[in-house]
């Protein structure tokens, strides 16, 4: 049994969808610690190391699929809305005003399924505790903590419970109208 992920990825610096593209990084791309992961993902079967570079293997970019987005300004994901499980965005949130990190979330809210899941550095999802009513919830497997999106049943239970504020009209739509 396999699985066949389907990923796409953004940046606003269109060289580093380039470099993504190529599926070749020079050994100076990861932090210093980075190397010591070299074998593990080798023993992937997708990665290959030669110590000055990292290899990802051209038939695993082709599950990739990238575009340049802005996370502020850009208005149309990417990808379909409520299509997304997992959505990793580490070490973004740092040069964002307060206001910005809302337009991010709201963003985000919309493109991943009910129950999906928002993986943000540990700064960064340590500074968030009030979300201003888009229905997600801070949760943690022990060490790891990520935001999760709300289902409808879970949304109508905290918002009867008063444990969530309203949320804006319209999210508050998609939250019970498109949530199954």
């Amino acid at each position: 049994m396999g699985c066949n992920p389907v990923l796409y990825c953004t940046d606003i610096d269109s060289k580093a969808m380039a470099t993504l593209q190529s599926a070749c990084w020079k050994k100076n791309s990861f932090r210093a610690d980075g190397g010591k992961y070299q074998e593990l993902m080798a023993e992937t079967g997708t990665f290959s190391a030669d110590g000055e570079t990292w290899n990802l293997y051209r038939t695993e970019v082709q599950n990739f699929h990238t575009s340049a987005f802005n996370l502020i300004t850009d208005q149309t994901l990417p990808f379909l809305s409520q299509s997304i499980d997992v959505i990793f965005l580490r070490n973004v949130f740092i040069y964002f005003s307060r206001q910005n990190q809302l337009i991010v979330l709201r963003k985000m809210y919309e493109a991943l399924k009910p129950g999906g899941l928002l993986f943000l550095s540990v700064n960064e999802i340590a500074s968030l505790d009030d979300f201003e009513g888009i229905p997600f919830v801070k949760e943690h497997d022990g060490v790891v903590y990520f935001l999760r999106k709300l289902t409808a049943a879970e949304y109508e239970a905290a918002q009867k419970n008063g444990a969530a504020k309203a949320a804006r009209p319209a999210i508050e739509r998609r939250a019970l109208g498109d949530i199954k």
